[in-house]
This record gives structure tokens, C-alpha cells and sequence, in this order.
């Protein structure tokens, strides 16, 4: 049986930020390590990356309710939406006024930047965090994707925190990548084709990460 990722598409565009649901369908990512972003992609990470730590920075709060709220495969809360736009609105300048960016994407890119504030404290909580046997998840409705990866990232989380160490698009970030497959494959629905966008690896590992250090007071 086959899955399609369904993924809440926040469009990040001038002072407006939208939310609707959309199929993604791609390929899941090759076992030597995903793919290099280069082109539109780094352009895109490079792009999240900013408008995703402006936010973090001036609203923190607004950041981490994002982040911890929504499945990540459909539109989120309307009120942390209507957060997220107002925060969102003095990030887009200069190059990056008309960026479009989907809640993957955003939610991924707000992560990675609150586990590195602070000198990357929570990064190196999740290194010393004691990791959990992968247990295969049963396919849910939605949100298979984040589910996928928060087993994990439970299952590895020092390895999960070295992918995010790792700079995108490199070798160090690919050979981080390879450390997590047996995760992936343990944790994978049994006959399940899934379909993930190679990209999303990194956003998807650092939500997860970011909701795994941050939720469980055992960590």
C-alpha cells in the first residue's frame, strides 16, 4: 500500500502568510544519503533559514507555538497562523520580501534555529538524551511523515542532533543522514511505500528533534 505525504503549505509571500493542504509525492531518499541542494533548493533552505531565525529572534513564543502545535500534514491552527503572519512580516525584506515558503518548511527552519539559541543547548540535551527502541508506527491519517521522524529522531537522537550540526548539502550532513536510516527502516509501516521530498529531510528531523527535547521533562 502506498502513502502520499500530505504536507500544510504555509505560502510566505509579501505581508500575507496562507495555509492549505497539498500533495507532495517524491522520492524518498537514496541510501548513500540524500541528494545536494543546489539551485532553487539551497536558495529556498538559505531563504527559510533567514525569515525562520528573524522569527525566532523578535518572537520567540510565536516560534515555539508553531513548532509544537499542528501534524505538519495539513493547515495548522488558525490562531498560530495568524501569529505566524505578524511575526513573519518585518523577516521578509531585502531578497527575501516575495519568498515563498511552505509550513514544512517554516516549521523546520524555526526549529533548527530554537535548538541552536543559546549556544545550541537544546542540541546538546538530545545528544546526552537516552534513545528509545524503533518501534514500527502505524500508519495515521495524517501527519505520517512527522510521526515517521519523531520515531526517529527518539530512536536516535544524538545522531538526529549531528545531521542538524552537519552544514546542508554536505558531506558531513549526508554521512549524519546515513547514521539514521536503520531508524527510518525501523520505524517505517510495514508495507508502506513512503514518499518524502529529500529536501524535507532536514526540517522533518528538526521539528521532530525540537518537540522530542522540548515535551518529554525525561530528556
Amino acid at each position: 500500500m502506498k502513502y502520499v505525504a500530505l504536507i500544510g503549505r504555509a505560502l510566505v509571500t509579501g505581508a500575507a502568510i496562507a495555509f492549505a493542504a497539498m500533495p507532495v509525492l517524491a522520492q524518498t531518499p537514496p541510501p548513500a544519503g540524500r541528494p545536494p541542494l543546489e539551485g532553487p533548493l539551497m536558495a529556498r533552505y538559505l531563504a527559510a533559514e533567514q525569515v525562520g531565525g528573524c522569527v525566532v529572534r523578535n518572537k520567540p513564543k510565536v516560534a515555539q507555538r508553531f513548532v509544537l502545535s499542528g501534524g505538519g500534514d495539513r493547515s495548522d491552527p488558525a490562531s498560530n497562523a495568524a501569529e505566524l503572519r505578524y511575526a513573519a512580516v518585518p523577516c521578509l525584506k531585502g531578497e527575501f520580501r516575495s519568498v515563498h515558503l511552505d509550513g514544512l518548511e517554516m516549521r523546520g527552519a524555526m526549529a533548527e534555529a530554537l535548538l541552536k539559541e543559546h549556544s545550541a543547548a537544546l542540541l546538546l540535551k538530545a545528544r546526552s538524551t537516552p534513545p528509545h527502541l524503533a518501534e514500527r508506527i502505524a500508519p495515521p491519517v495524517e501527519g505520517i511523515n512527522l510521526a515517521l521522524f519523531g520515531c526517529v529522531v527518539a530512536a536516535m537522537p544524538a545522531q538526529a542532533a549531528a545531521l542538524l550540526d552537519a552544514a546542508p548539502s554536505t558531506s558531513g550532513e549526508a554521512s549524519a543522514f546515513a547514521a539514521i536510516e536503520p531508524a527510518l527502516q525501523g520505524c517505517a509501516p510495514a508495507d508502506a511505500a513512503l514518499h518524502i521530498k529529500p529536501s524535507a529531510v532536514r526540517w522533518l528531523v528538526a521539528t521532530s528533534l525540537y518537540r522530542l527535547v522540548e515535551t518529554n521533562p525525561g530528556t
